[in-house]
This record gives structure tokens, sequence and C-alpha cells, in this order.
């Protein structure tokens, strides 16, 4: 078997861990042949003892016909349980980019099939900008609907020319830690507390046994922050936005979601729309927030404007307006 990775999930009042032993058959993929459980669909495969992350060998998957088409483990009750919550991971090292592409996304997908015979598709991760060269960790946790009959988890990439290898699969059940409170103090306790020394020097006419002293964290060590829409922060119908960021996440670092982004700023050519965003800014900055800027460039294509995409030639000939941007 694989060597299992370690889990820590928080959800709701529960931490929750890996418990248990690989629930794949052959999730090592060090047998002869797929087994029992491991599919292949609109592709082939075939062992490959020259790429491995682990043991002897891995599977190659070539030839796919869709974006669905590759690797995939089926499985079903009793092996997995309705309600209960799982971890997949896997290793995928990417063989080649396809034409036109610089890296590939790819999502491990689930299918669940209920005892009535529905089937639903989801995520349970996506990985992005992935590149040939070296091994990459897949994969994540989900829960299982009612009356479940069987589960098949499958690895998607959306350009079907990319072939891949696949090695290291493993699932496991994640089970709640009734102790998970405790251990957490008791880790804060350890790494996240430090002893503070405070000295009070007696003033006349003041008892120090009904002397109060209050200290208030203003920053701290590890900074945390959020994203913030410029849209609703100027608008005063959503003062409560402002309110909930400011007092109750208390960031010390924001980032505007979109306003700074081409859709935001310039959707049309010569019409620059900055208002939003600088008026976010200087209030963020006001409020003593550090701020950290956005990408010029997205290489989404269908949120890049128009008439980006009709500039040909060097850029020798980009006028005034342009290069201000």
């Amino acid at each position: 078997m694989a060597s299992l990775p370690a889990f820590l999930l928080l959800l709701g009042t529960f931490v929750l861990g890996a418990a248990g032993t690989n629930i794949l058959g052959n999730g090592d993929l060090e047998d002869v042949t797929l087994g029992t459980y491991w599919s292949k669909s609109g592709c082939s495969w075939t062992i490959s003892t020259t790429e491995k992350h682990g043991g002897a060998q891995s599977v190659h998957i070539t030839g796919r016909s869709a974006n669905w088409a590759g690797l995939g483990y089926l499985i079903g009750s009793p092996d997995v349980t309705s309600g209960k919550m799982y971890a997949f991971v896997g290793y995928i090292k990417l063989q080649n980019l396809a034409a036109g592409h610089l890296y590939h996304d790819v999502i491990v997908k689930l299918r669940t099939e209920t005892l009535d015979g529905t089937k639903k598709y989801s995520n349970i991760a996506i990985h992005p900008r992935l590149r040939p060269g070296s091994w990459q960790e897949v994969g994540g946790d989900f829960k299982l609907p009612e009356n479940i009959k069987e589960i098949k988890i499958y690895i998607q990439i959306e350009e079907k020319d990319v072939n891949y290898f696949f090695d290291d699969g493993s699932l496991v059940e994640l089970v709640p830690d009734p102790n998970w409170r405790s251990k957490a103090e008791s880790n804060i306790d350890l790494y996240r507390k430090a002893k503070l020394n405070i000295i009070v020097r007696k003033v006349k006419g003041i008892k120090l046994k009904t002397f109060t002293i209050e200290v208030e964290q203003k920053r701290s060590e590890f900074a945390h922050g959020t994203a913030v829409k410029a849209k609703l922060w100027t608008n005063s119908s959503y003062s409560f936005y402002n309110d909930f960021v400011y007092n109750t996440l208390k960031p010390e670092w924001a980032v505007l979601a979109n306003a700074l982004k081409w859709k935001g700023m310039r959707w049309t050519e010569g019409k620059l729309r900055f208002d939003d965003a600088n008026a976010t800014i200087n209030d963020l900055l006001d409020n003593g927030l550090s701020l950290r800027g956005h990408n010029v460039f997205w290489g989404v294509e269908e949120w890049v404007p128009d008439w980006v995409k009709s500039i040909t030639g060097s850029g020798g000939d980009v006028d005034q307006d342009q290069r201000e941007d």
C-alpha cells in the first residue's frame, strides 16, 4: 500500500482526521493489471516502470478521446458508507502539453450514484496550472449523500491530447475527533502564546488591588487578510459590509477582488473606471490596512476584453492612453 498523507480538516465543531487503512485495492498500482476497481474510460493504459512516484511502477494514460477520458476508480457500499466523509489523494505527472498551452488544469471528479439510480457529478478538487516534469499531489475531501450505491473518482483534463502518469492513490475515511478542542487549546498555549511582563509603578492615592489593566492586541505576528469588493465598499446601502470587515474580520491586509482587473478597469477601450477602486484603496489605507496588488494580465480568455484580443503587432505603436494603464 502507498503511504498515507496526514489530513486535518476543521468542520463545524469537529476536527476530522484520517482513520484506518487505504480503502483502494491496488492503490499503489504495483500490480501487473489495474485490478477489479481501477478503470480506464476512453483511453489506453500501460504499466510504466520508468516513471513512478513510489514503488516500482505507475500507470501511463494515453490516447484520451475526451476531457473526461482517463483513469478512474469505482467503489460502492459497503466499502464506502452514506453520510461519511472521505479523502482521496493521488499523484499525477503530466507527460506533455497540448498544442498552444503552457499548463493544464487537473480536476479530480466525483460521480455518485444513489440507490434510486440518480447520478450526480461534482469536483473533489481543481489543481490549476500544472506542467510536465514533476509529480504533483492531487485530491481532496468529500461527504457522501444518503442512500449511496456506488461512487467513481476520476481524473479530468479539459485538453484530451494530454497524456499522464498516475501513482499512489489512497482513499481514507475522515472521522471526528471528540477531543479536538482540548488538543487545540493545548497547542494554542504551546505555540501561539507568550508571557507578557507588565511593570506597574505605584502612584500615590491609587490602590493597586483595585487597579485593572487591559491589553489589546493591535497586530499579530502572522498577519491575515481578506478580499474586498469595491462596488460594495463604496455603496452606502452596504455599510454593514464595511462594518463586518473592520470590526468582525479585523484584517491587517486586503486585496480588491475584481476592481483592479481588466474587466473592472477598462472593459471598453478608452473608458477607464477607477473611482470605486481608488475610493476603497484610500479608505483601507486610512484605516491602517496594508494592501496587496492584483494581476495586470489575466489568462482567462472569457474575461479578457475584446479590444485587447484584437491588438496585433509587436506593441511599438501603443498610444499614450494605453501606456498610462
